[in-house]
């Protein structure tokens, strides 16, 4: 992918990268390293797949298709029978796509990528889930727009499959919860549950039922191809080489340890207090750190250098067997859950982190972060959600207040559950029976239980993630259930 082209096709459409990565369905992580060209996917990956997704369901809403057509033919692209995504496609890769004007010989030339949803297939997917879920709330177009303040006619183009709203769209959300809380009052839970296919435990906690219900209207084989793509990274990943990095006392700034501020200000200050912290616990051979954070990555990938520099230090941390218990910020999609995970596997296969969850939702105006190195000192925050880069981190070294955030943590983490256990090696006492394999991933075995799934890599270095958060079980079984049909 040309970082040149992928950022001009943003400045031209108006998205921003936070917008983007919500309407892919991906990491805002991703969007920053392929416009800086340190992330570069195949031009038939999972990724480029939803990124074209997310492109197109953006113009569309927007109403942007001839715009956007006039832009890529201004470029020399070539566009057949208007499909501006294979467009937007060949224009990302202009480079590396000039063998494929032929449209046979792109087609043949693409590979699987397990997912691939057209804009098309999405909005008969869309419209046909849509009047189904009206039927069981009982409500007429009318009905449904005065509620969330629109026109009729929106509510008619959605059900006729003629426009397709973004996930985050401003509509998207009151109009999911309107028809949600209408199944409710009419007592068609039970039959809404049946309708998606989900298990009665699942619909039994209402905030799991509602993100699942979400995602069940709007995203056409989003969470098969988020297990997918998750069973391609277990499939290709192994375990961080803490030998191959520079030592920290090579790449640290020692004098930060000197500090004595207790205020820092910004993204720049953020990335000094953890600088700070994560020395503080090399140097003092801190046992266990606890974290957790609501806020986007941005602070820590922005600055190339300083993220090698903290996977240098967090390595080495591990290395030196710190335990680390990380409350996961995952409470929107099971997209948003395998990014938390894959984010983290490399680290997580050289062992001693323990990932949680929270069932509550998080809010919409603020932004917290709290990271503590139990009896030495700790980091918070809260921010405006949104302009974090304005915000302010306390960094506090005194007993009591880093007492008082500790205690504060594990109360939290003890409302949570554990998101996922990481076995090394082959541990097959402890898998259930019933085990799947699948053709697309011969080195992969999945096995289901009650409340559990276990997917194995078979292939060295072997080694089992366990699976506990309802949601994304729900998603590996009915992956299952579809395996080589």
């Amino acid at each position: 992918m040309i970082k040149n082209n992928f950022t001009n096709l943003m400045n031209f459409i108006g998205i921003s990268g936070r917008e983007l990565a919500e309407y892919a369905g991906i990491n805002p992580s991703i969007i920053s390293r392929l416009k800086t060209g340190e992330r570069n996917p195949d031009y038939s990956s999972t990724t480029t797949t939803k990124i074209i997704n997310g492109f197109s369901i953006w113009c569309s809403e927007k109403e942007m298709e001839h715009q956007i057509t006039e832009f890529l033919k201004s470029q020399n692209i070539l566009i057949e029978n208007n499909n501006i995504r294979t467009g937007m496609l060949r224009y990302l890769y202009n480079d590396n796509l000039l063998e494929y004007t032929d449209k046979k010989a792109f087609k043949k030339s693409r590979k699987p990528s397990g997912s691939s949803a057209s804009y098309e297939n999405n909005s008969e997917h869309f419209s046909n889930r849509l009047r189904k879920v009206m039927s069981l709330a009982k409500l007429s177009n009318i009905q449904l727009s005065r509620a969330i303040n629109v026109d009729p006619s929106y509510i008619s183009r959605f059900r006729n499959g003629k426009r397709v709203p973004g996930i985050n769209s401003k509509l998207m959300e009151p109009m999911c919860l309107e028809i949600f809380e209408k199944i409710n009052i009419q007592g068609n839970s039970d039959k809404l549950a049946e309708l998606m296919n989900i298990t009665p435990d699942t619909a039994a906690n209402k905030d799991f039922f509602y993100i699942a219900f979400k995602e069940y209207l709007t995203v056409n084989n989003s969470n098969r191809d988020s297990i997918f793509h998750f069973l391609q990274t277990i499939d290709s990943a192994i375990p961080m080489n803490p030998d191959i990095y520079p030592s920290y006392k090579e790449v640290a700034d020692f004098s930060i340890l000197e500090d004595t501020d207790e205020s820092y200000f910004g993204n720049e200050g953020f990335r000094r207090a953890v600088e700070r912290f994560l020395l503080t616990v090399l140097e003092k051979d801190i046992p266990e750190i606890y974290i957790y954070s609501d806020e986007d990555m941005t602070w820590m990938i922005q600055d190339e250098n300083y993220y090698k520099k903290w996977v240098i230090l967090m390595t080495e941390i591990i290395k030196k067997g710190t335990k680390i218990k990380i409350i996961h910020n995952i409470d929107r999609s099971i997209t948003e859950m395998i990014n938390g995970i894959e984010s983290w596997l490399p680290l997580y296969m050289i062992g001693n982190i323990q990932p949680y969850y929270l069932d509550t939702k998080n809010g919409n105006r603020f932004t917290h972060t709290i990271i503590i190195a139990p009896g030495e000192c700790s980091i918070a925050s809260c921010n405006i959600k949104g302009i974090e880069e304005l915000g302010m981190y306390y960094f506090k070294t005194d007993k009591s207040t880093v007492n008082k955030v500790t205690d504060g943590f594990i109360k939290l983490i003890n409302s949570g559950n554990p998101l996922a256990r990481f076995i090394q090696g082959e541990n097959d006492d402890s898998i259930p029976d019933n085990k799947t394999k699948s053709s697309e991933f011969p080195n992969i075995r999945i096995s289901v239980s009650a409340e559990s799934v276990y997917v194995s890599k078979l292939s060295e270095p072997s080694y089992t993630i366990i699976i506990y958060h309802p949601l994304m079980c729900e998603a590996m079984r009915v992956y299952i259930e579809h395996l080589d049909k």
